[in-house]
């Protein structure tokens, strides 16, 4: 009798055990030694083991290894040669990649003057700098080159999208390079553009996608610089061309179309997916201009946004357009709340299934200033409500829904724009704002993944508002000292769902995510982020892993 108790009581214990061990999806790393300063970046190694990069300010760069049971391994300091730690406001970040086993960073700086692009080769293992070089760099002061880094994980090489453009004499040198993971070039195609036609040229798309790559450019010419319009400020008025590459990887023969836009469309960004269904390239293109209206006897700051939706046929080179009103979402919006608002959003990602059906994910997008003092003024960038919606092959609006989502940051330097928020992964400013806001800006917006068909979306909110629905707005987050990381699930069966990252917090617990100090693993399904842990009012920087689904 006592035996079966015994037996009894050992199963219960493994029964809890099991029980904590599916609740807990989470792993947190011990505290790391980081200050709550600078930037960080973080990278999904293949070996298993993630990396995290840490810079700031006049320091020297440091990079930390967790092995795959997340224990922290190794850590280097690194003072480079041709990186300006000194100078770390004018770095631009290109991307942070594996490639051959190496944590490959691309950052961009100017030397004497001139953009330089700057690879570091970093050991998978334990962290060491192995090879700093520029891997491209421009002709002159004059002959600016801009650089853009695509790689997929899929592919073990890269490639470099490099654009010289003189738009004083209308000349452009525009080509991809093609490097295997050894570093080394194996080809290097030339993108053809009529520069004589056109009075400016502006990269506004360049993606690597499962089978090529897709450049999208925004070719203007100036229709008039006289007209002065009652709504906007700008007196000028451009004629826009939206030109669009594509560069299968099996064959590499460019194809390109060509579309003469309104004159109304600023085209400021685009994104790009495969459509294997209809054999077409999806392309979103975001349009933004910023505009001033009068409200009374004032002049208020305003914007106009579109989103367009190019679908290439990729054998004819045919180009069907549609708008993204985002009717689902209005439509949607108005019936929960009492209000006859439009929901405009700047596109974050876009995901396109094998079936063409394709989801958008926006986020509504305000600035406004106001003034502290006489000489200072306050810069509000307001990020609200988080809209979805689906698109069939043709463009056209199938179903769309939107989540409650409202953050407020407060800038004495600047406003933040949108491209800012839609392209982080790929592009990005790390010390373009005062050491304060340079960090909290990290845990701004939001981080969207496609993951096993469901569609994950990462922010950090108040727990107070993790009930809150449309109809029953929460509080708007202006500081994030108090939040924790927060996931919306929307499944293939579009049910969404909203669950805490790293587990129901305990009282005075928070793990807030580094949105931008984060990274995916999609063939395991597991996010990778820093975090700042707060336990008690003790807080530590530290690295979480949790696996989505």
């Amino acid at each position: 009798m006592a035996s079966s108790k015994l037996i009894l009581a050992l199963l219960l214990c493994f029964m809890m055990h099991t029980c904590f061990g599916q609740a807990s999806k989470y792993d947190l790393s011990a505290p790391t030694d980081l200050k709550q300063t600078g930037w960080n970046k973080v990278l999904c190694m293949n070996n298993g083991n993630t990396l995290l990069f840490n810079f700031d300010r006049n320091k020297p760069v440091i990079v930390k290894v967790f092995d795959s049971l997340h224990k922290e391994v190794a850590s280097e300091r690194h003072t480079c040669s041709l990186l300006d730690i000194m100078h770390l406001e004018t770095m631009e970040f290109k991307g942070l990649y594996e490639i051959g086993g190496e944590a490959v960073l691309f950052l961009e700086q100017e030397h004497q003057g001139k953009p330089r692009l700057i690879m570091l080769r970093f050991d998978g293992v334990n962290g060491k700098l192995i090879e700093e070089k520029p891997a491209g760099e421009s002709q002159s002061m004059a002959k600016k080159t801009q650089f853009y880094v695509m790689k997929n994980r899929e592919d073990s090489g890269y490639a470099i999208l490099f654009c010289t453009d003189v738009p004083q004499f209308k000349q452009c040198n525009l080509h991809v390079t093609y490097y295997n993971s050894m570093r080394e070039q194996i080809k290097d195609v030339p993108l053809d553009v009529d520069r004589k036609k056109y009075d400016y040229l502006f990269v506004v798309g360049s993606e690597s996608l499962p089978d090529g790559i897709s450049i999208t450019l925004n070719l203007t010419i100036l229709v008039t610089n006289q007209t002065v319009s009652s709504v906007s400020p700008e007196k000028a008025i451009y004629d826009h061309h939206i030109a669009m590459y594509f560069i299968p990887t099996e064959t590499g023969k460019v194809s390109k179309s060509v579309v003469d836009v309104s004159t109304d469309v600023y085209p400021n960004y685009a994104k790009a997916t495969i459509n294997p269904f209809a054999k077409t390239i999806n392309l979103l293109l975001y349009s933004y201009r910023q505009i001033r209206y009068r409200f009374g006897l004032n002049l208020q700051r305003g914007s106009v946004s579109d989103n367009l939706f190019f679908i290439s046929d990729r054998e004819t080179g045919g180009v069907k357009l549609n708008y993204v009103k985002n009717d689902l979402v209005t439509s949607y919006l108005r019936e929960k709340t009492d209000t006859s608002k439009i929901f405009y959003g700047v596109p974050l990602a876009m995901f396109t299934n094998d079936n063409g059906l394709s989801t958008v994910i926006t986020e509504s997008y305000e600035r406004y200033d106001e003034p502290e003092t006489r000489v200072r003024y306050n810069h509000y960038t307001h990020l609200g409500n988080i809209g979805i919606t689906q698109l069939n092959d043709d463009g056209s609006e199938l179903w769309g829904t939107l989540l409650p989502h409202a953050e407020c940051f407060k800038s004495y330097q600047r406003f933040y724009h949108p491209i800012e928020f839609a392209k982080k992964r790929e592009i990005g400013y790390p010390f373009y704002d005062l050491p304060e806001q340079d960090y909290e800006r990290q845990f701004l917006s939001l981080n969207t993944y496609s993951y096993n068909r469901n569609i994950f979306v990462v922010y950090n909110d108040y727990d107070k508002n993790f009930n809150d629905s449309i109809g029953q707005s929460g509080d708007t987050v202006y500081t994030f000292e108090h939040t924790n990381a927060c996931y919306y699930k929307l499944d293939r069966k579009r049910v969404v769902t909203k669950h805490h990252l790293y587990g129901a917090p305990s009282q005075n617990e928070y793990a807030c995510s580094f949105l931008e100090g984060a990274d995916f693993d999609n063939k395991k399904g597991v996010y990778a982020s820093l975090v700042q842990y707060t336990k008690e009012g003790d807080v530590s920087l530290r690295m979480a892993w949790v696996h989505l689904d």
